[in-house]
């Protein structure tokens, strides 16, 4: 493999160029779990020489097929990360290797599109998301107020209700928050009020104003109970799978069609006892092999992984055919072999080979 890859790099035309871009990236993934000296310095060398004279196309390639190696190269992973979009997306949402203040770097430099990847990531800590927040427009705050894993900072979550005033969607995302703070809970109805109130103002006379304020109101306070009940209901649902009393195909389907990512990652990584941003980066992975091995591996219906992959389709912004392709992926994968693989992670994790 040393000699054909020494080969290719003589040459210098862009498509041996990207084949050995492709070769190498095969001999480093074969090895990821524990890569030799040898292999991650010929890894490195030949990326960073070859990456100016390929495609984006090819680099986008290469992106995605290491966003989710934690050895990659540091500077390799932050590369791609700056790249074009189409290069930069998958290490955005999910390379290990992006720190903090990788992260934060990007997000002050970098144009809206780089933002937006940014903010489906898993376990976004306050720091970013200020920046997002700051920085986002409505598309990238609709999209981070939705993570249920991100955190804000007392002056991010003002920024949000402050933005919401005019945005519906965004009211709607941050009601449904649970670790919103009273004061900002207490600002977004008094905004949500106005918002009504004007409304209505619009459509009745002054003496229906007060009464259709107040029952508005009132079905938007049992919606919000609602929505955080269904938070606190997430946290039995392992153990009523455990314990018999829910199927997890089931389980899946309801927290599928709720689009809730962050507890479907959560009962996956307490019956797998695998980490839970490992399981939520399969989640919305833009590949769905990982999802639909680890879906087969515990018999799940037909049924609940299409739910899995609608609310993949929407999150993802897949169109139809894409979606169906993720469904067919899935009746593709063989059960058993899905098991096998399985029990590999787990193995590979109790030996410190995942994060």
């Amino acid at each position: 493999m040393i000699e054909q890859l020494s080969a290719l790099a003589r040459e210098t035309s862009s498509d041996r160029r990207r084949e050995l871009l492709h070769a190498v990236t095969d001999l480093f993934l074969n090895n990821a779990a524990a890569p030799s000296r040898e292999q991650g310095d010929l890894f490195g060398d030949i990326v960073r020489r070859v990456l100016e004279d390929v495609t984006v196309e090819a680099r986008a390639e290469l992106s995605n097929r290491v966003a989710t190696v934690d050895v990659l190269p540091h500077d390799i992973a932050m590369r791609l990360a700056t790249d074009d979009i189409s290069v930069a997306e998958p290490m955005l949402r999910q390379s290990p290797v992006l720190s903090e203040t990788d992260l934060i770097s990007i997000a002050e430099d970098r144009g809206q599109e780089h933002l937006l990847a940014i903010s489906v990531r898993d376990g976004l800590t306050s720091g970013v998301t200020d920046v997002l927040v700051r920085r986002g427009n409505t598309d990238v705050l609709r999209s981070v107020s939705t993570n249920e894993s991100a955190r804000f900072s007392q002056d991010g979550f003002r920024r949000l209700v402050d933005r919401a005033a005019a945005d519906e969607v965004l009211r709607e995302s941050l009601q449904r928050r649970r670790d919103l703070p009273a004061v900002e809970q207490q600002r977004l109805h008094d905004t949500m009020m106005e918002v009504i109130k004007v409304g209505i103002g619009d459509i009745a006379g002054a003496d229906k104003i007060a009464e259709l304020t107040h029952g508005a109101l009132t079905r938007i306070e049992q919606e919000m109970k609602v929505a955080r009940s269904q938070r606190l209901e997430a946290r039995f649902l392992s153990k009523d799978i455990k314990d018999g009393r829910i199927t997890l195909s089931k389980a899946v389907s309801l927290l599928a069609e709720s689009e809730r990512q962050y507890d479907l990652a959560q009962i996956f990584a307490d019956l797998e006892g695998i980490a839970h941003t490992q399981i939520f980066r399969v989640l919305i992975a833009p590949e769905v092999s990982g999802l639909a091995v680890l879906a087969k591996s515990h018999s799940i219906t037909p049924d609940a992984f299409a739910a899995l992959v609608e609310m993949r389709r929407k999150r993802l912004k897949m169109t139809t055919e894409q979606a169906r392709a993720e469904f067919n992926a899935y009746e593709q994968v063989d059960a058993q072999n899905a098991q096998r693989v399985m029990r590999f992670l787990k193995v590979r994790q109790s030996v410190g080979g995942l994060k």
